[in-house]
């Protein structure tokens, strides 16, 4: 197993754990706004815990943003969304072809 499979696996069963202590995305869902709340508390949890007890608790907490960071996107992106490379990175929606980048609809 690759370091990037065991970190997936690891940030997947954090999810797993969140979904049992917060319910499931579907019975617990938010706002990008709200994710951003939480995403910001998880950050604060994490320098916290480097300042007073070091990095391997930094990176307990840096579990749990990741694994946030991956509710949210698995609620708010849906089929049809897809990476799109290039000079910028940019979303697109495939079904009604808005892109989207650094904030701005084109």
């Amino acid at each position: 197993m690759t370091d990037k499979q065991r970190i997936y696996r690891l940030i997947n069963a954090e999810r797993q754990y969140q979904d049992c202590q917060h319910g499931t995305l579907d019975e617990n869902s938010h706002s990008i706004g709200e994710w951003l709340i939480i995403l910001e508390a998880e950050l604060n949890e994490a320098k916290h815990s480097w300042v007073k007890m070091g990095e391997k608790a930094a990176l307990f907490e840096i579990l749990q943003f990741a694994a946030v960071a991956s509710a949210c996107l698995e609620q708010h992106i849906k089929v049809g969304w897809s990476l799109v490379r290039g000079k910028e990175r940019d979303w697109e929606y495939n079904e009604v072809n808005i892109r989207v980048g650094r904030g701005t609809k084109r």
